[in-house]
C-alpha cells in the first residue's frame, strides 16, 4: 500500500471518529438508542479506544435493556479509564 494513501486513511479516521460520538450523543438524546449503539460502534471500528464511544454505546445499550452488551462495554470502560488514566 502507497504510505501516503495508508497516512490519508489515518488522518480521515482521526476525523471521523469524533462525528460518530457526536452523532450517537445527538441520537441519545432523540431517544433513538439503536441509532446511538451504530454510531458508537462504527466510530469504535475506527478507534476501538475511545472512550465516549465504549460509554455511549453502554448507555444506550441499557436503554434497549441488552443487559449482558451494556455490562462488557462498561467493563470496557472502566478498563480504558480507571486502568490506564491519562
Amino acid at each position: 500500500m502507497d504510505p501516503a494513501a495508508a497516512e490519508g486513511n489515518r488522518v480521515c479516521a482521526a476525523a471521523a471518529a469524533p462525528l460518530y460520538t457526536n452523532m450517537a450523543l445527538c441520537m441519545a438524546r432523540r431517544g433513538a438508542w439503536a441509532a446511538a449503539v451504530e454510531a458508537c460502534t462504527d466510530c469504535l471500528d475506527l478507534n476501538p479506544g475511545d472512550v465516549k464511544a465504549v460509554l455511549r454505546r453502554g448507555a444506550a445499550r441499557l436503554e434497549l435493556g441488552a443487559w449482558e452488551q451494556a455490562e462488557e462495554d462498561m467493563v470496557g470502560w472502566c478498563r480504558l479509564t480507571v486502568c490506564n488514566p491519562r
